[in-house]
């Protein structure tokens, strides 16, 4: 069996959503979460693979960033709701700076200087509080290793994601995190391909929709 990306999307935005309802109106119930680990290495992986095929990149990043400006407030709504942290920025945030890391990085032959700007912008996802922060950027950045050298891509996604595993434990006492390795097979399966027909725009507005729904739908039950 193979994948195309948009199949990989709807993966995604799948798990994504059941990861949103068990931290709003399941937080009691763990499989929620552990089912939505595997959204952000497929989201990761796949905005690799737009790095190498968009026509232009200013263009692409500009988007990540104009929905970062647009779901924010859903997010932040959200968060509220569910009675989490709101002072934080949405995935979009994080998205838009592993492009920007990549992009600034491809413009660099030497290899340790590519290492530096990458973490140097991973740790500004950190200190902007963007959600997933360094992990995120550098998921990343594994995520294009990957597409050009698979073992060591493969090997760098284990690393990262075994050490943020270590790292949520130690916070909040979850492992939660080290399920998103399940998303590795779903990412040797793609095929190369866009596969069925489906708006861009759809995946863009699927983010801040979904939450405001979400948070509606939580109040008016509750």
């Amino acid at each position: 069996m193979q994948l195309s990306g948009n199949a990989l999307k709807l993966f995604a935005c799948f798990f994504m959503v059941v990861d949103h309802v068990g931290f709003l109106f399941f937080p009691e119930i763990a499989l929620f979460r552990i089912i939505g680990r595997l959204a952000l290495p497929l989201f990761a992986f796949l905005l690799a693979v737009g790095f190498t095929k968009t026509r232009d990149q200013k263009k692409y990043l500009q988007r990540l960033s104009l929905f970062a400006v647009v779901s924010q407030v859903p997010y932040m709504a959200f968060l509220y709701a569910a009675g989490a942290d709101v002072w934080r920025l949405n995935i979009f945030i994080t998205l838009a700076l592993g492009l920007f890391a990549l992009m600034c990085a491809q413009g660099v032959r030497e290899k340790a200087a590519k290492v530096l700007i990458v973490c140097a912008i991973a740790i500004v996802a950190q200190v902007l509080a963007a959600d997933y922060g360094t992990f995120g950027v550098l998921l990343i950045a594994a995520h294009h290793v990957f597409l050009q050298r698979r073992s060591l891509g493969a090997g760098a996604i284990v690393i990262f994601s075994v050490l943020y595993s270590v790292f949520a434990f130690l916070v909040n006492g979850f492992l939660w995190q080290i399920c998103s390795l399940f998303a590795l097979p779903l990412v040797f399966l793609y095929n190369g391909e866009k596969g069925i027909s489906i708006p861009r725009s759809f995946f863009y507005w699927f983010y801040p929709v979904h939450l405001a729904f979400l948070t509606l739908l939580f109040y008016f039950l509750f």
